[in-house]
């Protein structure tokens, strides 16, 4: 068994060879009852901190139980709601690993509206690793899904970061995703302002005309050729700075008013649907190689 710096004890030992999560979630298709099956409860709240930020256990042999470990802690303390850990586990969200950048956003989500602030300053703060901005995007939205009460709030949070029109393609596109899931209409004004200026990656998120059809603001059909003025030579056709900044003050400057009936361009799975093995093609010696 890996020896680390922190002495786990029951039952949150327990954890370190709990299971294979890939096989895991194979046989039970989701998370297990850390609560119900482990019996941990807000006491263990500390250890399962640290349990999740142990890096020794996560750097472990890829054929260990051990390497699973930090998973199944963070999951924890999702279950536990732990306001506690919400601060913590913010420096895992830059994380190169396909497991953190997937689950600690439904953590986050199942944590709830106590975690909006903290995130809001990953998103913001412009010294943080693009990825881990990346993930505070994705885990607001996911609190805004899964506390509805939240959602007005976070949409703000997400419109204005587009509103910054700031040049991070890949961090503006998740956002625009984001939006997107969280259908605020509200937010096209920013949306629209972040596309005119060439601030978003079409390839991830379509181009604004996918987007208006997608927020029911226009029809298929009534969709204008956006791509084609955008790949034009006459740079009189793109919009000025004050344009744009009319379009973040002005709605009624923007889009006119359809109906929604196409897919979106870009959507992850809802925040309670854990990917499979199938799905993520992913294994365990993908998992170590990942977190280097």
């Amino acid at each position: 068994m890996v020896k680390t710096q922190f002495d786990y004890s029951d039952p949150v030992a327990r954890l370190l060879t709990y299971g294979d999560c890939l096989k895991l979630m194979q046989e039970i298709k989701g998370w297990p009852d850390y609560i119900g099956e482990i019996g941990l409860g807000p006491e263990h709240v500390d250890d399962l901190i640290h349990l999740a930020l142990d890096e020794e256990l996560r750097e472990a042999d890829s054929e260990s139980l051990e390497v699973w470990a930090p998973t199944h802690a963070w999951r924890a303390l999702g279950q536990l709601r732990a306001e506690a850990a919400v601060v913590p586990l913010l420096d895992m969200l830059g994380l190169d690993d396909d497991w953190s950048s997937e689950e600690l956003p439904k953590v986050y989500g199942m944590i709830g509206p106590v975690a909006i602030d903290p995130l809001k300053a990953k998103l913001g703060d412009l010294h943080s690793d693009e990825d881990a901005r990346i993930g505070a995007a994705i885990s607001l939205s996911n609190i805004a899904q899964t506390h509805p009460e939240a959602r007005k709030r976070v949409v703000a949070i997400l419109a204005r970061q587009l509103e910054l029109l700031e040049d991070k393609p890949s961090l503006n596109s998740i956002i625009v995703a984001e939006l997107l899931v969280l259908k605020a209409v509200e937010a096209a004004p920013a949306m629209e302002a972040a596309f005119a200026a060439r601030r978003v990656d079409l390839m991830m998120a379509g181009d604004w005309g996918d987007v208006q059809v997608e927020l029911g603001l226009k029809k298929p059909g009534e969709v204008p050729q956006w791509t084609k003025r955008r790949e034009g030579t006459n740079a009189n056709d793109e919009l000025l700075p004050h344009e744009i900044s009319r379009l973040l003050v002005n709605p009624d400057s923007g889009s006119k008013l359809g109906r929604i009936v196409a897919e979106p361009p870009f959507r992850r799975p809802p925040p309670t649907q854990a990917p499979s093995p199938a799905q993520s093609g992913f294994t365990r010696k993908d998992k170590k190689k990942k977190k280097r």
